[in-house]
């Protein structure tokens, strides 16, 4: 009774419609009207059921179709279960296009005919027409369990099973009519794609392989055998059956686009370039073309490419957001982080809403502003934006290895290599990681400085005059995270070029240092270490250590503060009086930006010998750094100043005279030019660098004297475990030839 009520007020709805509609027809003729003809019929109704449908049939079929409704609607009021009347009616309505109107009607049909399988088919296809799945399906297999249902109406089902992604229903369907018959072409085309989706690419392979020679000038089946070994990363199978399609058609761009993603996945950047060149001169717009040299370019280190077309990206026809994030990250390896925030701050404001963009903007402005702390926490934003980022999670893990949080950073890189194992950087960086965090860490060199000045003491003795040649080993063993042991020793040689009476010309002392260091930046750094002096004959021997503390209170503000005492070898009189100084040191420094930074330091020095010499001095300090250049090269330009003062004058204590030469207080002005060039392409906090460093300073000395200072060294990781470096230094002075050094060191470093 409901659904018979549903189609009445249906029909009373869509007739008060159509008698709208016609009316409006006949206000728009000129002549009588079919419209007029229909209106006379209706009021003459119901005096003949028989002549108002025939009237209906005729109005069809002559292509009059809303005279032909209004008449049907009224026929469908007055005769509701007539069964011809509602099938007419349902005809009228699907040639139209009008299924969902149909509905009620089938409904109501199949409660007068509910075994009738054609009529349930029908209705089965108008559910479907109209997005009503469940109903569909329901009515679909009533007719299979039927049975006798014929292979196109099972088929037809199939299709509608494949088109809803129910891939294992429709193969099986498909299955059971091809044991009875053969499929057609499209069927198994569409049992293949199945197969696919579900994952299944051994059946999909196995009727792939057996259709290819059915269809020698076919390509269908081929392609799809490609793909099925590409989907299952059999890379050697699929690039020969996407050359074969090649073969057929040169111009076959989607052949190139996946060798293509093959080379990719083998890291042939070179041949990714070659096949990414060949589709874009068959489609010269082709946007994934132009992103695959766009991105291997950046990785191969042609900057300049890689931007170009990037550029060409973002100005096609609706550019993605990632086109700008990845042009900015290829800016910032590039070194030029304010282009590369130019261009973030371009996507922002394109695209205000997306978490991720904004994220990452603020990510990179920290990282590449030094700034610890909020770079960590818009990491994590970024990270939660967009889970398992590979930029986020490497930038992060470089994060946490700068400031030494090795456990963090392992963590971190490995979420990143668990989704990209063949992440070399990743790879290298976590090694290096690991092993600063487990091994022990030997530190071994040798050195030769020699030291003069042109003054002399009153004994006609140089101030300073020594040559000495240094053996040192240190040893640190981490014994946490943040906690690690060490163990210092060395071996000097001294050379002296006047000796005093009993005195050896070249004695050979020792030195033994013990400590540990606590670490938990950007917080706080600490470390001691207390040592002894063991020298021959006659002399003492003497005790040495030190205290340091390092701090970023805020971000970019680096505080430090030091008390160390060691023993001053400069002749052979402070060797033998064990001339020692205590030093008091603070520095603040701030290194906001990586174009420049600025400090200033204050220290006071203690001096004593076992001959009640005693005097003490006040220095302060101030520099700053300009970078010219910063990446890959750096080219820096310095300035630093510094106030000495002294307690007492030698020049009114000349018993002290053989120590120092120097007036109670003066002042230097320290100009440099600093050139560091890597050889390495790639630069990351833990890969294996190559690089050399060479540095100018002209210094503005007391009594007129001009000092220059040539400074150079050599550094080259050899692996993740081993490193090596050379440095050379020569200061000579000018008119009064105050002082003048060169020295000479080697040293490698080793995890063991």
């Amino acid at each position: 009774m409901k659904v018979r009520n549903l189609v009445l007020f249906t029909l009373m709805a869509v007739s008060a419609e159509g008698y709208a509609a016609g009316t409006k027809a006949k206000s728009i003729v000129k002549t009588p009207s079919a419209a007029t003809q229909a209106a006379e019929t209706m009021q003459a109704l119901p005096l003949d059921r028989q002549t108002a449908l025939n009237l209906a049939q005729s109005y069809l079929a002559n292509g009059s179709s809303r005279q032909a409704e209004l008449i049907l609607s009224k026929l469908v009021l007055l005769y509701p279960d007539d069964e011809e009347i509602l099938r007419e009616t349902i005809s009228l309505y699907e040639k139209s296009n009008r299924a969902e109107q149909t509905l009620p009607l089938y409904q109501h049909l199949l409660q007068l005919r509910p075994n009738d399988l054609e009529l349930t088919l029908a209705s089965a296809r108008a559910y479907s027409w109209t997005g009503r799945k469940a109903e569909s399906i329901a009515l679909y297999e009533k007719v299979l369990k039927a049975g006798n249902a014929s292979e196109k109406v099972v088929t037809e089902y199939a299709d509608f099973l494949y088109a809803d992604k129910q891939y294992q229903k429709a193969i099986d369907l498909y299955k059971s009519v091809g044991q009875k018959g053969k499929l057609s072409k499209q069927h198994m085309l569409n049992t293949v794609n199945g197969f696919i989706a579900l994952k299944k690419f051994d059946e999909a392979a196995k009727i792939c392989n057996a259709n290819v020679p059915l269809y020698p000038q076919d390509t269908d089946f081929l392609r799809l055998a490609a793909d099925i070994n590409f989907n299952a990363k059999q890379f050697e199978e699929a690039a020969g059956h996407y050359r074969q399609l090649l073969l057929k058609n040169p111009d076959d761009p989607g052949a190139y686009s996946k060798l293509a993603d093959i080379a990719m996945a083998k890291n042939d950047f070179t041949e990714v370039a070659r096949l990414s060149h060949k589709i874009l001169a068959l489609i010269p717009d082709h946007k994934t073309a132009m992103l695959s040299l766009a991105r291997v370019s950046s990785w191969q280190g042609d900057f300049t490419t890689s931007l170009t077309y990037y550029d060409k990206l973002i100005a096609s026809p609706n550019p993605e957001p990632f086109y700008y994030r990845e042009k900015a990250r290829v800016l910032g390896w590039m070194g030029d982080f304010k282009q590369a925030l130019s261009v973030y701050k371009s996507a922002v404001q394109k695209w205000p809403d997306d978490k991720a963009i904004s994220a990452e903007a603020e990510a990179k402005k920290n990282y590449y502003n030094h700034t610890y702390r909020p770079a960590v926490k818009a990491y994590n934003a970024w990270l939660l934006a967009e889970p398992q980022q590979p930029e986020a999670l490497f930038d992060l893990a470089q994060l946490y290895a700068q400031y030494g949080k090795w456990n963090n950073g392992l963590n971190t890189y490995n979420s990143l290599l668990s989704q990209i194992p063949a992440h070399r950087q990743a790879a290298l960086a976590k090694q290096k990681i690991d092993f600063a965090a487990s091994r022990m860490f030997v530190r071994s060199g040798v050195e030769y400085f020699s030291a003069k000045t042109k003054f002399i003491d009153a004994t006609n003795h140089r101030q300073a005059d020594t040559k000495s040649t240094s053996i040192y080993s240190s040893l640190t063993y981490p014994i946490n995270e943040r906690v690690s042991a060490f163990v210092n020793l060395d071996s000097k040689s001294y050379d002296f070029r006047i000796a005093k009476p009993n005195t050896p010309k070249n004695p050979v002392t020792y030195g033994l240092m013990a400590g540990a260091e606590y670490r938990n930046m950007p917080n706080i750094a600490l470390s001691a270490g207390l040592g002894m002096r063991m020298n021959p004959g006659d002399v003492d021997n003497g005790l040495t250590g030190f205290i340091n503390a390092n701090s970023q209170p805020v971000d970019n503000l680096h505080v430090g503060v030091t008390l160390r005492n060691d023993d001053i070898v400069t002749n052979t009189s402070s060797f033998n009086n064990q001339l020692e100084a205590t030093r008091l040191q603070g520095r603040v420094a701030y290194n906001g930006y990586r174009r420049w930074q600025a400090g200033m330091d204050i220290a006071f020095d203690s001096y004593a010998d076992n001959q009640s010499y005693d005097n003490s001095s006040l220095t302060v300090g101030a520099d700053v750094v300009a970078h010219l250049l910063y990446e890959p090269q750096r080219l820096s330009v310095s300035y630093r100043l510094q106030e000495y003062g002294f307690d007492k004058n030698h020049a009114n204590h000349p018993q002290y005279y053989n120590y120092f030469w120097t007036p109670k207080s003066y002042t230097t002005h320290t100009f440099g030019l600093e050139w560091q060039h890597y050889l390495n392409r790639e630069r990351f906090h833990g890969s294996n660098n190559t690089y050399y460093d060479i540095a100018f300073r002209v210094g503005l000395e007391q009594e007129g004297d001009i000092s220059r200072q040539i400074h150079a060294s050599i550094n080259h990781d050899w692996n993740s475990r081993l490193a090596t470096s050379l440095e050379g230094q020569y200061t000579w002075g000018t008119s009064a030839e105050i002082y003048q050094d060169s020295m000479v060191k080697a040293e490698f470093r080793w995890f063991l």
